[in-house]
């Protein structure tokens, strides 16, 4: 009978960071359907899709707090937590409902669409669930462990570039200027180094996480929304195309690996990584300014008021250098307070 417990609480575990991946996905297919289609109601396909993905993650969790109970494992409290964390996201979604009835709907051309207060509570269970869920994991045999690890942390890093998309210096808020690629560039290093220090045994855990990342900004780039009217009327400018975004990541995140061969600093491989990325992404866009005219990607012209030169694509990758410096000095600086306070 024991036996068959462990196994129940083994089978639960496996499915929790899927549930999580289907949840953050949602999000991705939410804006795509929100900058093609509209705004006109809550049950929207995306807006499910999110809900039954947090509504199985919470379950399973709960199922898994019965089951520690059950075996009294020393992981019991890490369980409760976990738990605790879902059903804040719940909270969020009432406190939204609330916000709306009082407030308004927050237009799409702010920022508060995605900072606004009942977001960043829905937000929390999102940012916080794969630090959790690495505890859960730990008792997993390989090669299970470091497979659902990787999938929850390429979720996270997926996230980061979700929720804090306003900081894009060419996106469509830019709510600090030029100063947010360091900023984001530091997000998603902080991200991306904290996985690779929990992802040692993994060869290329930082190219992974990149693909599954990359595969959720497939979806809201599905069909290249930016080319659609009523998204190009929505903000006035549309967005450069999805692959730039795509070669840009993925080579910086192959750039970061390939670091790990060289015995090089910590510190530096982020700092690579930033460069390699800001580099390449503003080269990129640069040229597909100069390169491709109005009249062959009508709705693909240049952001107005920004104007790229080889000057501020040398600066931009700089700040992209300094900001993946910063994440994985964070990164490292985190890991190492956890560690110490392990061994008191």
């Amino acid at each position: 009978m024991e036996r068959e417990m462990h196994g129940t609480q083994e089978t639960y575990k496996l499915f929790l960071p899927v549930w999580y991946l289907i949840a953050v996905a949602g999000l991705y297919f939410d804006v795509w359907y929100h900058l093609v289609i509209g705004r006109d109601e809550f049950w929207t396909i995306p807006h499910i899709f999110i809900l039954c993905g947090q509504i199985l993650h919470t379950f399973y969790a709960w199922i898994l707090v019965r089951d520690y109970q059950k075996n009294r494992r020393e992981s019991l409290h890490a369980a409760y937590w976990y738990l605790g964390v879902q059903l804040l996201f719940f909270v969020g979604l009432a406190f939204d409902a609330s916000w709306h009835e009082l407030i308004g709907q927050e237009t799409i051309d702010t920022a508060l669409v995605l900072w606004g207060p009942p977001h960043q509570i829905i937000a929390l269970p999102l940012l916080l669930s794969p630090f959790l869920l690495d505890r859960i994991l730990g008792t997993l045999p390989e090669p299970n462990r470091s497979a659902l690890r990787l999938m929850a942390y390429g979720t996270l890093f997926a996230f980061v570039y979700f929720h804090f998309q306003p900081l894009w210096p060419l996106g469509a808020y830019r709510v600090i200027g030029a100063y947010g690629e360091l900023a984001m560039l530091g997000l998603l290093g902080l991200a991306l180094s904290w996985s690779a220090l929990r992802l040692k045994s993994v060869l290329l855990p930082a190219t992974i996480l990149s693909l599954i990342f990359l595969s959720m900004g497939a979806i809201m780039s599905w069909g290249e929304a930016s080319n659609v009217p009523r998204a190009h009327g929505t903000f006035g400018i549309p967005a450069y195309p999805f692959w730039i975004t795509f070669f840009s990541f993925f080579i910086a995140a192959i750039a970061y690996d390939s670091t790990r061969f060289f015995r090089m600093p910590f510190v530096l491989r982020g700092a690579v990584w930033g460069g390699v990325q800001g580099g390449l992404y503003y080269s990129a866009a640069k040229l597909w300014v100069d390169w491709s005219p109005a009249g062959i990607f009508t709705m693909w012209k240049f952001f107005p008021g920004v104007f790229l030169t080889w000057d501020s694509v040398i600066s931009f990758a700089l700040l992209g250098a300094m900001g993946g410096g910063i994440g994985a000095w964070m990164a490292a600086r985190l890991y190492k307070i956890i560690a110490d306070a392990h061994e008191v």
